[in-house]
């Protein structure tokens, strides 16, 4: 539910939507809760009205558990401006709610599983053996190898081969079946690999999520109080970047504020809390660059980052299998993020400023502009919020990706600049 003292995601183009770690707000102030979501409806169309003109249509619709339902608008605007990223923003919230309640939605659809034998999506039913049901009529087994299946975006299709010409017909009615999956898609296509066995390409089936919030903000915790010791004394305004970097609290997270003062009588021990949070984003990289932005931003609050400060930090990268290249790499675009909140720019082009900005993209300094579009794009992507809440990223920080985005962007557009300059000089 909402906290007063957290500040919520809002996304562009849905301002009445406000995500919060536990909770979400949409309207004139009706908070609710994720473990409150039954089921989420989402569906897309965009329809080509004339070469220059497409009309995009999204529904998104929270089913609540106790029978409420609360339909997100797309926003509309005249002459259809911006609609395209009015509905992508609606996308957008769908992923996020998807995202944080698959796990809660996935265990509804098992318990059903469990005591009734089936699943169902409308007025279709699917048992574990895969026997497949219309309105409880049983019509035949997904497993059976003259049963065709296909997926489209919103839809399951199934059908029958027919062996004789009498069958032919019979199977008109009864043997091609279009089930619309636009009610909890993730839990369909999870439901069809873990217990039919069913994929398809490029579809990404989710997996249920383990219980480790309190794992992770008591690792998390004991980290930040190490950096804050590091330089001989935690300063308060190392503690307040803390608290609002990781949104952790004593009213987020009860118990915080002792186990801060327990870690922070030393800075031995960061060891088994870093291998801890490296367990539980089993390495994936993303997650774990945000928390290391976060370490150097507790560092440099008080306006110096130490070498003790530095060297914890490092550490903690190595723990990370961060390689030396990469760590360096994470101080550059914090020191850019720092400087670009400060207004400072680089317009001159010097050797110097290529090669940071090089190594901001993961580059070395002869790197060419092809690799930089190839490592440009692979860093937004990975950066986008909705694969970093997939990944684990608490709501409240993804905030932090923009200021990563707008510094990666930054480094790209400097260099476009400099390699078309090059090439006016050449010409």
């Amino acid at each position: 539910m909402k906290n007063e003292d957290e500040e919520g995601l809002v996304l562009e183009y849905l301002k009445d939507l406000i995500f919060y770690d536990e909770g979400f707000v949409y309207g004139e102030d009706c908070d609710y809760s994720y473990e409150d979501i039954f089921s989420i409806k989402y569906s897309a169309t965009a329809i080509k009205n004339s070469v220059a003109s497409t009309t995009y249509e999204t529904y998104l619709c929270l089913h609540m558990s106790d029978g409420f339902q609360i339909k997100i608008d797309q926003e509309r605007s005249f002459f259809g401006i911006n609609e395209k990223k009015k509905a992508e923003a609606v996308m957008r919230a769908s992923a996020i709610f998807h995202e944080v309640t698959f796990t809660n939605r996935m265990e509804r659809y098992e318990k059903q599983l469990k005591t009734k034998s089936f699943v169902s999506w409308g007025q279709y039913q699917f048992a574990e053996k895969g026997e497949f049901f219309k309105n409880y009529e049983l019509l035949f087994n997904l497993r059976d190898k003259d049963v065709k299946k296909s997926l489209d975006v919103f839809s399951f299709q199934v059908s029958k081969k027919s062996k004789s010409l009498k069958e032919s017909f019979f199977n008109f009615w009864k043997g091609h079946e279009a089930i619309d999956i636009s009610i909890d898609r993730d839990c369909f296509l999870y439901f069809m690999k873990n217990y039919l066995g069913l994929t398809w390409k490029d579809e990404v089936v989710k997996e249920k999520k383990k219980p480790r919030r309190s794992e992770f903000f008591e690792a998390v915790i004991i980290l930040g109080a190490k950096v804050c010791k590091a330089d001989g004394r935690v300063d308060a305004v190392e503690i307040k970047t803390f608290k609002t970097y990781f949104g952790i609290d004593e009213k987020s997270f009860p118990g915080s504020e002792d186990i801060f003062r327990r870690a922070a009588t030393s800075v031995e021990g960061i060891q088994e809390p870093a291998q801890k949070i490296y367990a539980l984003f089993e390495g994936q990289q993303e997650p774990l660059e945000h928390i290391i932005i976060g370490l150097i931003q507790i560092a440099a609050a008080d306006g110096v980052i130490t070498n003790e400060e530095r060297q914890i930090i490092e550490n903690v990268c190595r723990v990370f299998q961060f390689p030396s290249y990469e760590i360096e790499r994470l101080f550059l675009l914090f020191e850019s993020i720092r400087q670009e909140k400060k207004g400072a720019s680089n317009s001159n082009f010097s050797y110097q400023t290529r090669t940071q900005y090089l190594k901001i993209l993961g580059l070395g300094a002869n790197a060419k502009h092809d690799e930089v579009k190839v490592a440009y794009k692979e860093l937004v992507r990975k950066h986008h919020p909705d694969i970093l809440l997939a990944q684990g990223i608490p709501i409240e920080r993804i905030k932090d990706s923009e200021e990563i985005l707008k510094t990666i962007n930054a480094a790209y557009n400097w260099l476009s600049n400099d390699a078309n300059n090059k090439k006016r000089a050449a010409s």
